[in-house]
């Protein structure tokens, strides 16, 4: 049950991260619209939600360490976010 949670809490972040990006920044493709854009990053962000749970689940399985389910949820979200923020930082903001 934890790792349903953490990878929720995954793809929450990554929704709101892609809303914010497309309704709030306002970066989309002008040809696929604001709601193509939406719906793309959201079915691309399975992606990287899976990759996160199956790092999560090989953390526990190595650390034999159990969390509940509402702190998977807070590191399913602050993981997702310290990464976004990470590649924010990383790329380039002026185009």
């Amino acid at each position: 049950m934890g790792l349903v949670s953490f990878a929720a809490g995954s793809y929450l972040a990554f929704v709101v991260a892609s809303y914010v990006v497309v309704y709030v920044a306002e970066r989309y493709d002008y040809a696929w619209g604001q709601a193509g854009v939406f719906n793309l990053l959201c079915v691309v962000s399975l992606a990287p939600t899976a990759m996160l749970t199956v790092m999560f689940w090989l953390h526990i399985a190595t650390v034999q360490r159990f969390h509940r389910i509402h702190s998977c949820f807070a590191i399913g979200v602050g993981s997702t976010t310290a990464i976004l923020t990470l590649f924010w930082v990383l790329s380039d903001r002026n185009g």
